[in-house]
């Protein structure tokens, strides 16, 4: 660029020219210069930094044809650029900074991750074991034919056992919680309609004894990982079959409707209902909004659902008033998220 006051009136292109040997800023100068004055380009534009030992600057570059008495020139323009260019720098070192934290963050995740499921595994061997060794000494001594227990001891024997039981239990929706969304999805077409009704049959099978009335909406499909949506799926029919029980005809229903924001599932029952309120405390673990002595469970279900829906990129939630039962709603964008058939869900 010009740097004497000498060079005032002298042709720009010879100035340029004579600076190409700076390096390879200058030679685009004079090669962008050349093409808008031989007409091969509209335009020219370029950014250069102009550094001195105290100071850094940076310009921009703007050259546009000029035609003055049917002869071809060009203006020049150079716009000082040095704060925004500064900003920018500044926004590459943020970048990658955070960068740099989110993959030590991961890192971490990860590790904690496989911690997380040894202990799991650990939890699940240890934890059994001694389960079994007193359901089994209880189960013999009830009945053992040589041993007569007064009517108290079955009683608390009984106890013994059907708490063993309910620990086992926990013990298995806990490893079940801890091991949805640490695995690959395994993402393909499923049936969800044909699902809900395979698994309401089980249901019925179990207490067929129970007059019931099912309305499942058929050809409900969608593209997820039929292994954790038959969980999700168990866990909301099986709530609703629950919570409905007391009722003398058990009304259940799957559908699915479509809205500008996707398609909307639910699962709707007539049972005990509860205060919608209430409704955020039931997607965490050990939240219950009815006591044992009503109905059984270990409030762990539905935060597995809530995890299941999340790594479908989805969401879930609920509708309820007391006594006039509950509808559970959730969408599933997992096809618009994941395209290859498997992804990891964090």
């Amino acid at each position: 660029r010009p740097s004497q006051a000498s060079d005032v009136g002298t042709n720009y292109l010879a100035v340029c020219q004579s600076l190409t040997g700076d390096g390879s800023d200058a030679l685009s100068a004079l090669n962008g210069l050349r093409g808008v004055l031989n007409g091969d380009d509209e335009r020219f534009i370029m950014e250069y930094p102009c550094h001195s030992p105290k100071q850094q600057c940076w310009f921009r570059m703007l050259v546009a044809p000029l035609s003055f008495r049917e002869r071809l020139g060009a203006v020049v323009i150079h716009l000082d650029i040095t704060e925004s260019r500064q900003h920018q720098i500044e926004i590459e070192v943020l970048n990658q900074q955070l960068e740099q934290r989110v993959a030590e963050r991961t890192s971490q995740l990860q590790a904690a991750n496989k911690e997380l499921e040894a202990f799991s595994y650990s939890v699940s061997h240890d934890l059994r074991a001694p389960l079994h060794i007193i359901s089994g000494f209880a189960q013999l001594l009830l009945d053992d034919p040589g041993i007569e227990l007064p009517e108290n001891a079955r009683q608390q024997l009984q106890r013994i056992m059907n708490g063993a039981l309910r620990m086992g239990e926990l013990i298995n929706n806990l490893l079940q919680l801890s091991r949805v969304g640490r695995g690959e999805l395994h993402i393909g077409p499923v049936d969800l309609s044909r699902m809900a009704n395979d698994i309401l049959a089980e249901l019925r099978r179990e207490t067929p004894e129970r007059q019931a009335r099912f309305n499942v909406m058929p050809g409900l499909t969608v593209d997820g990982d039929s292994h954790l949506l038959r969980i999700a799926l168990e866990n909301l029919l099986g709530n609703a079959w629950k919570f409905s029980r007391r009722q003398t005809l058990t009304e259940i229903a799957f559908g699915g409707r479509q809205e500008n924001r996707g398609m909307i599932y639910y699962v709707r029952d007539n049972g005990a209902g509860f205060n919608k309120k209430y409704a955020y405390k039931l997607f965490n673990a050990f939240q219950r909004l009815h006591s044992e002595d009503e109905f059984e469970g270990t409030g762990i279900g539905l935060a597995t659902v809530k995890r299941i829906v999340l790594c479908h990129g989805g969401k879930i939630w609920a509708d309820s008033e007391p006594g006039a039962g509950t509808t559970f709603f959730f969408q599933l964008h997992c096809a618009n998220n994941h395209k290859n058939g498997e992804t990891q869900c964090e």
